[in-house]
This record gives C-alpha cells, sequence and structure tokens, in this order.
C-alpha cells in the first residue's frame, strides 16, 4: 500500500513539526464500506508540542 494525500497536503507538510498523528481513510469500492482509523507518526508521542529533534518515526509508511 502506498500513502495517498489529497491536493492540500504532502508528505512534507505531515512532517514539518506540526503533526504528531494522523486520521486516514480506506475505502472499499466492491462494497462501499469506508474504514477511518488514527495512526501516530512517532515512537512514544502523541502531541506535537512533544516532538523533539530525537524523536524517532514509528514506521507508520509500512503500515498495511
Amino acid at each position: 500500500m502506498e500513502w495517498s494525500y489529497s491536493e492540500d497536503w504532502s508528505e512534507d507538510v505531515l512532517l514539518d513539526g506540526s503533526y504528531a498523528g494522523f486520521v486516514y481513510m480506506i475505502e472499499f469500492p466492491e462494497t462501499g464500506m469506508v474504514y477511518y482509523g488514527m495512526k501516530q507518526i512517532y515512537q512514544r508521542v502523541k502531541t506535537a508540542n512533544k516532538i523533539k529533534s530525537t524523536s524517532k518515526e514509528n514506521g507508520w509508511r509500512g503500515y498495511t
């Protein structure tokens, strides 16, 4: 799976230090159902004001 972003978002915006996580949507075209989920970007960081230069990403890009 590859992340795709709306026209007004990019990975650069997501990783500029203003966000600690994001909400995503998966649509199943065969059933019309939609799944919403939330993903943290950094290990052990739940709010953007806790992001430090030493914060490590948690592997969110490989989430499937």
